[in-house]
């Protein structure tokens, strides 16, 4: 890639990370409300996920585009896997970012900060109908490849 490697999957993580986990609504599923009281569906629950316009390979050349890497991360040759879980309203907005695990603060907010940016997604449905789900994202960070800020 031309400026960061990002080894960026749609490993969408079987775990759901919500700031409160009230009890399940449905026994049979895993779903939770959220701090605004709707529901959040697991992305493996719902009968079509959403996605990022163009698909994953848009998803690619956007996040290529947008991300820069943070300078005092560049001074401290840090680099790894920054894993964020975020959730997609059923208006295509993203929000709720939560960094899983990072790898260093400034790495950290630029993850967030991009995902923050991210155009509306297309939306996920369930039985018909909009519904809210929780995805999460891998991105690398690779000084050999790095655009500063």
């Amino acid at each position: 890639m031309k400026y960061i490697t990002l080894i960026l999957a749609l490993a969408l993580c079987s775990c759901s990370v919500l700031k409160q986990v009230p009890e399940p609504v449905n026994s049979d599923y895993t779903i939770f409300h959220s701090t605004r009281g709707e529901i959040v569906y697991h992305h493996e629950q719902v009968d079509v996920v959403s996605t990022f316009p163009g698909g994953e390979p848009a998803m690619f050349e956007w996040m290529e585009k947008n991300i820069q890497y943070p300078r005092d991360a560049v001074e401290s040759k840090k680099e790894g896997t920054v894993y964020a879980s975020f959730i997609v309203e059923k208006n295509g907005k993203v929000s709720d970012i939560v960094i899983i695990q990072g790898i260093f603060p400034s790495c950290d907010k630029e993850v967030k900060r991009l995902l923050g940016k991210f155009p509306k997604w297309t939306l996920a449905i369930k039985d018909d109908k909009k519904v809210i789900v929780d995805l999460a994202h891998l991105l690398t960070h690779k000084l050999r490849y790095s655009r500063l800020i």
